[in-house]
């Protein structure tokens, strides 16, 4: 990767890119033997993405010995209910500090209510009390 990086330094500049790098390679992930970018509905998608993440946070905390936060943007949009359920046991059942964003007050996330430390929800461009939330679910 050094020898890759230094040779197309020139060209990166030129270009105001990086041209070599992980971020650059594409990675195929298969669904039942077929590629899922290809054959993978919404639902499922999301769920590999998300199972992406979260492995990344396992390894950041076995490899650096600290607990990331696992930034979860509209996480309902795209997952059942069944999908929903164990997303909430996944991240109950880990030590991770998350931080989840959503664009409904999804019934399944009274756990993430219960126990959170901090709750946040906006209704018409103004905050809502934790009472009021915890009070809508």
């Amino acid at each position: 990767m050094h020898e890759a990086f230094a040779e197309k330094i020139e060209a990166e500049r030129a270009y105001h890119s990086t041209l070599v790098g992980i971020q650059r390679d594409d990675v195929e992930i298969f669904l039942d033997e077929k590629p899922a970018r290809a054959f993978a509905s919404q639902g499922q998608t999301r769920s590999i993405v998300l199972s992406l993440k979260f492995a990344v946070t396992e390894l950041i905390r076995e490899q650096l010995g600290v607990i990331p936060i696992l930034l979860l943007d509209d996480v309902d949009s795209e997952l059942d209910q069944e999908r929903i359920a164990r997303l909430s046991e996944l991240i109950t059942a880990t030590a991770t500090q998350v931080l989840i964003t959503g664009t409904t007050n999804n019934p399944l996330f009274q756990t993430f209510l219960s126990e959170a430390e901090s709750v946040c929800e906006i209704q018409d461009g103004k905050f809502v009390s934790r009472e009021e939330v915890a009070e809508a679910v």
